[in-house]
């Protein structure tokens, strides 16, 4: 059997934004990617070119002999394709809510490697400072990918499945939901032909703001000062927004009602 604390040669299953930035940081850091696997031979041969390894689309011809498997897929197909096949080196997967058990009909060793930051392709990211979720099968095994991980970043954590779930699920509010108001902010402005960039401050200052206060103590605008007359009139403004108007609705009463508990 082979010593798993070297992990040298890597496959990444997928080739996404996570796949896509993942695997360049580790060709930064000297690790050899053999194979990029996808279902498509399109994105499966962009990333294959730009880490100088062999790419497939046809889970039949997966490198059995490396010593990592990355996998970086829709939670949605990894069971049902995972399930097709056995490997010698470590299986992790790159989910925020996946169980690690997803893992164990793949191989012995498994884990979860998750790195906790917003992906885009067409964004160049450093990993120095992303979160690194760990965890592993094993003590050996998550001593392995540890060396792998803190070759990319200095935030290493270990955490459970069941508390990744929730890391991700607060993930989702403090990002993705809070992008969709950036949205709806750019949505409004573009109607009246306004650039987004009267925000950009605005953002920059509450951003600050949340790293050094508990986030309720940061909340300002008229929802928390119950300020009922600029309410009602965005309301009004909002008969030209209808999709944004019950967003908005519903998270006014949200920080009403939370104010009112708290007093």
């Amino acid at each position: 059997m082979k010593n798993i604390s070297e992990i040298k040669n890597i496959v990444i299953l997928g080739a996404g934004s996570v796949a896509t930035h993942l695997s360049h940081a580790l060709n930064l850091n000297d690790y050899r990617i053999v194979q990029i696997y996808s279902r498509t031979s399109d994105s499966a041969e962009v990333l294959a070119m730009k880490t100088n390894s062999e790419y497939i689309t046809d889970i039949d011809l997966l490198n059995k002999d490396a010593d990592l498997y990355i996998v970086a897929l829709k939670d949605s197909v990894v069971e049902s394709l995972l399930i097709k096949i056995r490997v010698n080196g470590i299986v992790v997967h790159t989910s925020g809510t996946l169980p690690m058990e997803v893992l164990k009909k793949m191989s012995k060793r498994y884990g979860v490697f998750y790195p906790l930051q917003t992906f885009s392709k067409s964004r160049p990211i450093k990993f120095d400072h992303i979160p690194m979720c760990l965890e592993a099968s094993d003590e050996q095994t998550l001593e392995a990918i540890r060396g792998v991980a803190v070759k990319l970043s200095d935030k290493i954590y270990d955490i459970s499945s069941e508390l990744r779930r929730y890391i991700h699920l607060a993930a989702v509010f403090s990002c993705n939901f809070s992008n969709f108001m950036y949205v709806a902010a750019s949505d409004i402005l573009k109607k009246h032909e306004i650039s987004f960039d009267i925000l950009i401050p605005l953002m920059r200052e509450f951003f600050d703001k949340v790293t050094f206060m508990e986030p309720w103590e940061a909340q300002t605008g008229p929802a928390v000062r119950e300020d009922h007359a600029v309410i009602d009139r965005h309301m009004l403004l909002l008969d030209e927004f209808p999709d944004f108007k019950e967003i908005y609705t519903a998270i006014t009463k949200e920080i009403i009602k939370r104010k009112r508990n708290q007093n």
